[in-house]
């Protein structure tokens, strides 16, 4: 049940609906990364500094793995593709 109300709760303040009907994920952080001169050191503050933006498919491959991982709860199935 806890799974359920947590990707409710994900759809509800994460995923959006464009005009013509297709959806998008939004407040994504833009970058991801570590390393590097340009200071990426994988630390909060790193990552909240960071733009937010939607359309970002980082997000869409986490929003896919929620949704096979709530099917699967919801299915009663301990098989899992890993």
């Amino acid at each position: 049940m806890e799974a359920q109300k947590s990707f409710e709760a994900i759809q509800r303040h994460f995923v959006g609906r464009r005009k013509n009907g297709d959806c998008f994920i939004a407040k994504c952080c833009q970058g991801a990364g570590q390393g590097g001169s340009s200071g990426r050191d994988g630390s909060f503050a790193y990552y909240i500094s960071e733009n937010v933006i939607s359309y970002d498919l980082k997000a869409t491959g986490a929003f896919i793995q929620a949704a096979c991982e709530k099917q699967i709860l919801r299915e009663g199935s301990g098989n899992h593709a890993g």
